[in-house]
């Protein structure tokens, strides 16, 4: 799954997992609302729903699930963890993150910086650290 509320990020990043034959995107979403709205709300129903990895834009702004309260592309992540779902995160932005300073770094958890230097291999790189 992709996140991103740039079209042509997003499409790159598609385009990128799908043609290396190691991954299929199988959903993606514009807004971390539509995202978090497409969840089902039954625990093992939304464990089936979710990918395996979901590539999500750190400043990606949203309503948590199950809130009003706006939050970020990593909160979102957290907060799909702390109910028991299962799942490698890829947080992007094209800003140099202080997350993983701020939170530490977690399992199966990765970080890639947007940059017109961002290689085809460097985003498979770390989309199978986080599955590692």
């Amino acid at each position: 799954m992709v996140i991103d509320d740039d079209p042509d990020f997003q499409t790159v990043l598609t385009e990128v997992f799908n043609i290396s034959g190691d991954f299929e995107v199988v959903k993606s979403f514009n807004t971390l609302e539509q995202f978090t709205e497409s969840i089902p709300k039954n625990h093992d129903a939304a464990q089936q729903y979710l990918a395996d990895l979901i590539v999500i834009d750190v400043m990606s702004s949203g309503k948590a699930p199950g809130s009003a309260n706006y939050v970020d592309g990593a909160t979102v992540a957290t907060l799909l963890r702390q109910i028991g779902l299962n799942f490698a995160v890829l947080l992007v932005s094209s800003m140099k993150s202080h997350y993983f300073e701020l939170h530490g770094h977690r399992k199966n958890w990765e970080f890639v910086r947007k940059s017109s230097r961002l290689s085809t291999e460097e985003i498979l790189h770390y989309a199978r650290l986080a599955l590692a």
